[in-house]
């Protein structure tokens, strides 16, 4: 039997959401054996300039990246895009620079509206999204508040799996797998 394994990123600069798991080449089956989300903090003292706090809650980001990707055979990512307003747009000018720091060779670029017709709504919310997640992967590690999964603490690693289905109906995510499994 011939497994993927498979590290997934919902990047923003104050939330990375990250679920890895495998998939069996030949069925298709995800397991989703790890989620976590890498939180970083805005500014909170003016005397040090913004630029040099991105800088250093950049490293964290960088940092997780590189843990979590090094040894993936397949990596999928739901690309930020659009910004409301200045500080979206460093924020998301910052993730795309880290992604491109990614080494693996099988990258999956998906977009949120892919995400959300995983879904099978494009209004879907992050509730939604940890409601879909969570059903279809309760062997995930989930994190519990008094014995119930919540939506703040997994909304981000809802959305990375998401993200592994959007990326698995691509054509090339297809033809990778087939032919991993030919292997």
């Amino acid at each position: 039997m011939k497994t993927l394994k498979i590290v997934s990123l919902d990047p923003s600069l104050r939330n990375l959401g990250i679920a890895v798991g495998t998939m069996d080449c030949d069925t298709g089956l995800l397991t989703v054996n790890h989620i976590d989300t890498v939180h970083t903090v805005p500014n909170p003292d003016k005397k040090i300039p913004n630029s040099t706090w991105d800088i250093s809650q950049a490293k964290l980001l960088y940092t997780a990246i590189q843990d979590y990707t090094f040894d993936a055979d397949v990596v999928c990512i739901e690309v930020p895009y659009g910004s409301q307003d200045v500080k979206a747009a460093v924020g998301r000018g910052i993730c795309l620079g880290l992604l491109s720091t990614i080494q693996c060779p099988n990258i999956f670029l998906v977009t949120p509206q892919s995400v959300k017709k995983v879904l099978g709504n494009p209004k879907a919310t992050k509730k939604d999204s940890v409601a879909w997640a969570s059903t279809t992967h309760p062997e995930a590690p989930w994190h519990k508040h008094r014995g119930r999964i919540t939506t703040d603490a997994n909304e981000h690693s809802a959305d990375a799996i998401a993200a592994i289905y959007a990326a698995a109906s691509q054509h090339n995510f297809k033809a990778l797998k087939e032919n991993s499994y030919a292997n």
